[in-house]
């Protein structure tokens, strides 16, 4: 195909034309030729052109999907954000629940102990009381045993009691008042 330049233009034989005598048929020809050359230029420039809009609407559509990802990746950044925001927001209440979890069973803890320790000390104060009526009581016993014991010694006669027999009651009646005298 060949384009209309300047060297189509200087192969075309315009004698004729400049000795001012036209002939038909040559112009004809030129014309003809120019008009196929321009045809063909024509549909080459439609062809540019709906190539063009073709570009332009491809150009458009991907404009429109950068848009779109721009939109899209906006919408993450800010679920992003979101999500910080969230996570920091449940990160600190989760602090002051643990918080005030901890300080609950602090408060917890020292009341256990002071229960535990009421507790150990009404159980001293009992077991105490426990231990001074059983030791009252085997003090009475004892000296209720040894009451009996001298009244049978007493109803003995002194040829009836052995003669070791006083030397054994003394140690006893020691014995008891040293366990008498350690306890208190």
């Amino acid at each position: 195909m060949a384009t209309l330049d300047r060297y189509y233009f200087n192969s075309l034989n315009l004698e004729p034309i400049r000795r001012k005598y036209y002939e038909m048929a040559t112009v004809d020809s030129v014309l003809l030729d120019i008009r196929t050359k321009a045809e063909t230029l024509n549909k080459e420039n439609d062809e540019l052109r709906d190539q063009i809009k073709a570009k332009d609407l491809e150009l458009q559509s991907l404009r429109e999907q950068v848009r779109e990802n721009e939109k899209v990746k906006n919408e993450l950044n800010e679920a992003i954000l979101e999500a910080r925001s969230t996570y920091r927001g449940i990160l600190d209440k989760a602090n002051e629940e643990a918080a005030g979890i901890r300080i609950e069973a602090m408060e917890e803890k020292q009341a256990m102990e002071e229960r535990t320790r009421r507790r150990q000390e009404y159980t001293v104060e009992k077991i105490s009381e426990i231990y001074e009526r059983m030791k009252e009581s085997h003090i009475a016993q004892i000296e209720q045993l040894n009451m009996m014991f001298q009244q049978f010694l007493c109803g003995l006669e002194e040829e009836d009691a052995p003669m070791d027999l006083s030397r054994k009651i003394g140690r006893i009646a020691r014995e008891v008042r040293e366990i008498d005298e350690s306890d208190i």
